[in-house]
């Protein structure tokens, strides 16, 4: 099935990357200074340890999730990852009431914010601690602590007002649902698009062909009317290639710049050039002609 109206071999649908393509961020997810937040947070739920403990845990859990995949391009689950660190950590906590000793504080900078009041021999967990949405909460939790910089790239809003007229526009992103779709609402481009893949949902990651024929199903279009814009040469550029999707390049300063075998039909240096690059491509595409990259 394909968009009503659509002669065969036009480009009825756009997808996007969000991270480095519509969206500036800057993160630092799994830092020190990020989990040292939450670890403060998770004081109001009865868990002592310290931060440097939390920072091993959640990265041995991360690891762990990766490493039992079975998928190549494996992705972790946020949610998933921290119903996995809020289980360690009440083991922990248990097992140390139960032998008496007092996880404490790891620095003077916690000792000013937090104290362990309780007798750690009668420390009893509230029941919060098992709470089916607290893992959501702690994910989101980390992302917003852990952000540095959110906003969208200049004229992103502009150049999808003018595409949506014509296409169907999705996203497919190396990201988790827990924040994603949230940012998208939070920078206000959520709303131009019919739909929203990422990663986490479904356990791999981009080049993986899986991700974007989720896409092209929902929007109801075939690679050879999609066009994918990104801002990595293997997972946005390579990736889509190999399905039969023409591509767009955008060299912000994330993501791969070279990749062997990727190339782009065309490159926009601004995301103005966008509205160009499909231009040229259906252009070329009309005449039978394989775009070339721009220059």
């Amino acid at each position: 099935m394909v968009a009503d109206g659509v002669p065969a071999g036009e480009i009825d649908a756009i997808l996007f990357d969000i991270n480095g393509t519509i969206l500036d961020v800057e993160t630092e997810d799994w830092g020190r200074t990020t989990l040292r937040g939450v670890n403060r947070f998770l004081r109001y739920y009865g868990v002592h340890r310290r931060t440097s403990e939390l920072v091993d845990i959640v990265r041995g859990a991360l690891r762990a999730q990766i490493e039992a995949s079975h998928e190549r391009y494996a992705e972790f689950d946020a949610v998933r990852l921290w119903a996995r660190v809020l289980q360690i950590l009440s083991e922990a906590e248990i097992e140390d009431a139960a032998e008496g000793v007092d996880a404490g504080i790891d620095d003077a900078e916690e000792m000013t914010h937090s104290r362990r009041l309780a007798d750690p021999v009668t420390v009893d967990l509230p029941k919060e601690l098992s709470d089916p949405g607290l893992p959501l909460l702690l994910a989101q939790l980390q992302r917003s602590l852990s952000r540095r910089r959110l906003r969208p790239y200049d004229r992103v809003a502009e150049v999808l007002t003018e595409l949506r007229t014509r296409y169907r526009l999705g996203i497919v992103s190396d990201a988790q649902s827990a924040y994603a779709r949230h940012e998208l609402t939070e920078s206000g481009l959520s709303g131009f698009f019919e739909i929203v893949v990422v990663s986490g949902d479904h356990g791999f990651r981009k080049p993986d062909p899986r991700l974007y024929q989720i896409a092209l199903d929902a929007l109801g279009s075939t690679p050879s009317r999609t066009i994918f814009v990104g801002n990595d040469m293997h997972r946005d550029i390579f990736g889509p290639a190999q399905m039969g999707m023409k591509t767009i390049f955008t060299p912000t300063r994330f993501g791969d710049k070279e990749f062997p075998g990727a190339v782009p039909d065309y490159v926009a240096r601004r995301f103005d050039d966008v509205v160009d690059g499909v231009a040229h491509i259906e252009r070329l595409a009309g005449l039978g002609v394989r775009a070339q990259t721009a220059n």
